[in-house]
């Protein structure tokens, strides 16, 4: 039989949720709050897009970097598939234990064509 994939749950960490504190919407709105990266999706299939998602937030939760801008676009006649997907994507392994929570970005940031994503912090290295 295949092995299941571990739920969220399984892994001790919450799967991230929808919807940021408006206190820190505001900071990273106003430019206040520092986006230590960019993704930007534009013309990726699905199978692209999910890939590139994977390795941008593994290698920026490697840095040590906390906050993320990720640009799906609102896709042709407001079909948006990457803007759809992003929050399954979200909920599944890997990404499901790196990502805190995240939310649609301000006008300035690309609106509801980007999201915000918070980063878990990583674990220190044990000696």
């Amino acid at each position: 039989a295949p092995q299941a994939q571990r739920t969220p749950a399984e892994s001790g960490k919450p799967p991230p949720r929808s919807g940021i504190e408006q206190r820190a919407r505001r900071r990273l709105g106003r430019g206040r709050l520092a986006i230590d990266g960019t993704l930007d999706m534009h013309g990726m299939t699905l199978a692209e897009a999910q890939a590139a998602l994977n390795g941008f937030i593994t290698y920026h939760r490697a840095q040590g970097h906390q906050w993320v801008l990720v640009i799906t676009g609102k896709g042709m006649r407001g079909e948006g598939r990457l803007r759809r997907a992003l929050p399954d994507w979200l909920a599944m392994p890997p990404l499901a234990q790196q990502v805190v929570e995240y939310d649609a970005a301000a006008g300035p940031h690309g609106g509801s064509g980007a999201f915000y994503l918070r980063l878990r912090r990583a674990a220190k290295p044990k000696p």
